[in-house]
């Protein structure tokens, strides 16, 4: 199903596959998680359940619009997610999470799209890579820890030469400047 269908079916749909529905949706909007995530959590719950029988789960939940799947493009595996309204993804380089993206083409937009290559578009499946805001924060903070350190060891040579009668000059550390938030 893509991003803005029609929604999940009424469908009665069988044991197993109520199971994997559960798995997918328990974490909410926003969760994302792989068949190997998936098949894991489900042994828990049902020890004889099998992959094959996960996978085949997956693509029935996927074709009555119960669940998502998103192929991301050099992520490695799929992903899947709860109906939600439509957004786009981000492929975190650096810890490959799949995190939402509050983003929708305008359906000006899809249109012309659509005249411009002759073609016609039924929705969007939009992937952006890039961090994610965990990584971008975890980045800063190692950086300004680094300053802290930085800033520590030339306050030490300092007064450890202030100590032994020298005077110790030491280099200024790079000051760190943060983008504008916005």
């Amino acid at each position: 199903m893509l991003h803005g269908s029609d929604g999940p079916s009424t469908a009665k749909i069988a044991e197993n596959y109520a199971l994997i529905r559960d798995i997918v949706h328990a974490n909410g909007l926003g969760s994302h998680q792989t068949a190997g995530h998936i098949y894991a959590t489900a042994r828990a719950a049902q020890p004889a359940i099998g992959f094959a029988t996960i996978h085949r789960g997956l693509a029935r939940l996927c074709e009555t619009g119960d669940i998502l799947k998103i192929d991301v493009p050099g992520g490695g595996a799929a992903w899947y997610e709860p109906p939600a309204p439509t957004h786009a993804h981000l492929l975190c380089d650096r810890c490959n999470a799949v995190v939402d993206v509050d983003y929708t083409t305008s359906p000006e937009t899809l249109d012309a799209i659509a005249a411009r290559e002759g073609v016609r578009i039924a929705g969007e499946i939009l992937t952006f890579r890039g961090k994610c805001g965990r990584c971008v924060t975890r980045r800063r903070e190692r950086i300004l820890n680094a300053v802290f350190d930085a800033n520590i060891q030339r306050s030490a040579l300092k007064i450890f030469g202030k100590a032994l009668g020298h005077n110790v000059e030491v280099p200024a550390v790079l000051q760190v400047f943060e983008p504008p938030r916005g």
